[in-house]
C-alpha cells in the first residue's frame, strides 16, 4: 500500500497520513517479531552445531 494508491481512492491527505502511520506501526511490530525469531534460530543452530561437532562416529549415540 502506498500513498498514490490511497490518493486514487479519493482519501484526504490527513486520512492517508493516518493510514500509513498505522500500517508502519504494524510493519515495525512484525519486523521485530521476525528479528527475534531469527535470533532464536541462530542460537538453536549454533547449539546444534556444538553438539554435532562433539560427536565422532564412535561416540555418536545416533549411529548404529
Amino acid at each position: 500500500m502506498d500513498r498514490e494508491f490511497l490518493e486514487t481512492l479519493g482519501l484526504e491527505k490527513e486520512t492517508i497520513d493516518k493510514v500509513l502511520d498505522e500500517a508502519s506501526k504494524d510493519i515495525g511490530k512484525q519486523k521485530a517479531a521476525i528479528d527475534a525469531k531469527t535470533e532464536e534460530l541462530k542460537t538453536a543452530n549454533a547449539t546444534i552445531d556444538r553438539f554435532q561437532s562433539g560427536f565422532t562416529n564412535e561416540n555418536d549415540p545416533f549411529q548404529g
